[in-house]
């Protein structure tokens, strides 16, 4: 007839009761949490401080909904809104990637990036928010600025790349950053001639 040692029980007991007691310290850490950071999760009115909470705690976004609305079981009511969070920074213009259809031959999306240690790192293409308007001043502002090397340090595989001197700066909205360091809904915003380039850096990680 085999028992186990005293000892190993005790050990397994002492470890459970560690484990439940982990737990309930980050139950209460996270209720804690929330209810200092988000407050009640429903909230009528003050959006815009819910909108604020979202933002610094790098949440996707807030779910809105109209007051007056009812439910309606088994279809999408268009009462239901998703605000997301939006971020913005300078970044720094190393490249071009040629557009497709009527846009052939033009420039499509920006290859932009940010400095770190004196070296400049890709941070992801830009392609909404260019209208013809915006798309002529940029295209006029880098044919004089060409190269034939990439600036950024590591670039990934990318069809057809036109290079530039990275001298132009632009500002840029986006939701966040991947884990790889690449933007996340990027939009054009417009030029910043009031930045040099190597002042930009990364400013949300």
């Amino acid at each position: 007839m085999c028992s186990a040692d005293p000892s190993d029980s005790d050990r397994a007991a002492s470890a459970v009761a560690a484990a439940q007691d982990e737990v309930v310290q980050l139950c209460s850490e996270l209720i804690r949490f929330e209810s200092v950071n988000t407050g009640d999760p429903t909230t009528i009115g003050d959006g815009d401080a819910m909108q604020a909470a979202a933002e610094e705690l790098e949440m996707e976004g807030v779910v809105a909904k109209r007051l007056d609305s009812t439910y309606q079981p088994g279809r999408r009511s268009d009462a239901w809104r998703k605000v997301k969070t939006v971020h913005g920074q300078e970044l720094v213009v190393g490249g071009w990637l040629p557009g497709a259809g009527r846009l052939g031959g033009r420039m499509g999306s920006l290859l932009v990036g940010y400095y770190e240690d004196g070296t400049l790192h890709y941070g992801g293409r830009v392609g909404s928010g260019l209208d013809e308007r915006k798309r002529s001043v940029l295209e006029a502002k880098l044919a004089p600025l060409a190269r034939d090397t990439s600036p950024f340090a590591k670039v990934p595989r990318l069809p057809d790349p036109h290079w530039v001197e990275p001298a132009l700066v632009v500002e840029v909205g986006f939701q966040n950053w991947t884990s790889a360091g690449i933007l996340r809904a990027p939009r054009y915003r417009g030029l910043r001639d009031d930045k040099d380039a190597s002042e930009v850096v990364r400013e949300i990680r």
